[in-house]
């Protein structure tokens, strides 16, 4: 069934279904004779591009290889989980509720990105990069036992340079 707004400010032309305000002719020239309006910072609840999208990119996928390598681990090598707070979720709950946290801790570590960059965008970004490497310090630590117990055959001698290095931090 549609409907009509029958109110002379807004405009119901919109995609979604979402009501806009009409816009005069003469907005151009508004925003381009007060630069305030072209600079507002965004309000605690706008929803404006994503500051640090490389940054999540790399958050994503090395959580998606902490996940992988955790499987890994304990299902076709009969390891076991070192994080006890993950180890309590999977031997409770499942593998399947683990997932769920390990995203759900992601997406809080991205909330809390944007909100600090909203204020301090140098303190974001640090806290987004902080962030990716840290999370990424399990899948070298994996990559670094399955190395050590020869579970990793073909991979390239820069890549294992590197991993031994790795080694001996962790030794």
């Amino acid at each position: 069934m549609a409907t009509t707004l029958r109110h002379p400010n807004l405009d119901d032309s919109s995609l979604l279904g979402f009501v806009m305000p009409k816009l005069s002719g003469n907005t151009a020239a508004l925003t381009k004779n007060n630069p305030a309006l072209n600079q507002a910072q965004p309000r605690f609840f706008s929803i404006p591009q994503m500051r640090y999208q490389n940054a999540y990119v790399w958050l994503v996928f090395v959580s998606a290889l902490d996940i992988i390598l955790t499987a890994l681990v304990l299902f076709a090598w009969h390891g076991s989980e070192v994080n006890p707070l993950a180890a309590l979720i999977i031997y409770t709950l499942g593998f399947s509720w683990v997932v769920v946290f390990k995203f759900a801790t992601m997406m809080t570590a991205i909330v809390i990105c944007e909100i600090v960059g909203r204020n301090h965008d140098v303190k974001g970004r640090v806290l987004a990069y902080l962030t990716v490497a840290i999370n990424s310090l399990p899948v070298i630590y994996t990559f670094c036992l399955l190395s050590k117990a020869d579970l990793l055959p073909g991979v390239p001698e820069p890549v294992l340079v590197v991993m031994r290095n790795a080694q001996l931090l962790f030794a």
